[in-house]
């Protein structure tokens, strides 16, 4: 009976060491590196949420631009994205007001159900992939996966 415990062990464990070795932390499609910068009037635009929306099945990649309007994409924890066609939105959202709200302001709009309006700092054509007009084919070349979006009025 030992013996029969220790065989039903040891394939457990190779069980464990193929699923562990198959590609780490939840693996999937194969995913590249992809960047680019986003600006608006010219001007980069910092803190913005870029989300690339596969045009069929998979996972949507995102990423933040920095204060260069630079941003880098991950599908869940891992960077990058899977080769395909997608539709690009890009947000970024100021909460107007909130810096000047004292404690006893914010208790006020609580007691009366508001909650500090979020204004976005760009077109609000860009927050869905239906009127953003922003599209991207990611390929499996990384010199290829750079898109510059310019955002306009």
């Amino acid at each position: 009976m030992t013996r029969h415990l220790m065989g039903t062990a040891l394939v457990g464990l190779v069980a464990l060491a193929t699923v562990g070795c198959s590609g780490g932390g939840g693996g999937g499609a194969s995913l590249y590196p992809v960047k680019g910068k986003i600006t608006y009037k010219g001007a980069p635009v910092a803190g913005a949420t870029v989300t690339f929306i596969p045009a069929g099945q998979g996972q949507p990649a995102t990423g933040q631009t920095d204060a260069s309007g630079v941003y880098n994409l991950n599908t869940g924890t891992r960077p990058g994205a899977a080769a395909g066609q997608y539709k690009v939105t890009v947000t970024k959202y100021a909460t107007s007001g909130t810096t000047q709200l004292t404690p006893e302001d914010m208790a006020k709009m609580q007691k009366e159900g508001k909650t500090p309006e979020a204004k976005s700092e760009i077109p609000g054509k860009y927050a869905a992939p239906q009127t953003s007009g922003l599209q991207a084919n990611v390929t499996q070349d990384a010199a290829k996966n750079v898109f510059d979006f310019e955002l306009t009025d």
